[in-house]
């Protein structure tokens, strides 16, 4: 069994089969295809994970300054 099995065995498994339609479907490459279809989705996973407390502190501060912003630029109506 692989070290990372928090990884989808059907997404390694989707791509260790695209890897392997890739290189012209060659005999006897199974395992190779796994452990690279393995290795690029726990990058993938790792890469998602090291970028996603950035993206949620910017995204926080995106919606914190909106009503700020769009206060700033309703224009007034007038009462009547």
């Amino acid at each position: 069994m692989s070290p990372n099995t928090n990884i989808d065995q059907n997404a390694i498994r989707t791509r260790a089969h695209e890897l392997w339609q890739e290189r012209g479907c060659p005999l006897g490459s199974a395992e190779e295809d796994w452990i690279r279809a393995e290795h690029e989705l726990s990058a993938a996973a790792k890469n998602a994970s090291d970028r996603a407390p950035t993206s949620s502190k910017a995204r926080i501060r995106a919606v914190s300054a909106k009503p700020a912003a769009a206060s700033a630029t309703r224009p007034k109506t007038l009462a009547g």
